[in-house]
């Protein structure tokens, strides 16, 4: 089987970006996740490092938004799995 990783590309989400984690950790047959937070300035790091106590993943923090290709280039560097699958902005993750 193939290792899976889901990328995350996050820029000040700050109200949906735990719900979107948790969803892609809990429901999904991923086995990596990587959030890249492309130049965040709200308060996106204090939830990723909230959630990185009892979820493992891993995370990167731009300094300035370098915009959604830069985000993801930077995202499948630091991913280790064969296949990639990212999330963007407008992508809605829904909990039932």
């Amino acid at each position: 089987m193939k290792k899976v990783s889901a990328i995350i590309c996050t820029l000040n989400e700050e109200k949906t970006l735990r719900n979107v984690i948790m969803a892609v950790w809990e429901y999904f047959p991923i086995n990596e996740i990587v959030v890249v937070s492309n130049g965040s300035t709200y308060n996106t790091k204090n939830i990723i490092n909230e959630l990185k106590q009892f979820i493992e993943f891993k995370d990167i923090h731009l300094a300035e938004n370098k915009g959604k290709e830069y985000a993801m280039i930077v995202g499948a560097e630091i991913a280790s799995g064969e296949i990639l699958v990212f999330r963007f902005k407008r992508t809605i993750a829904a909990i039932n």
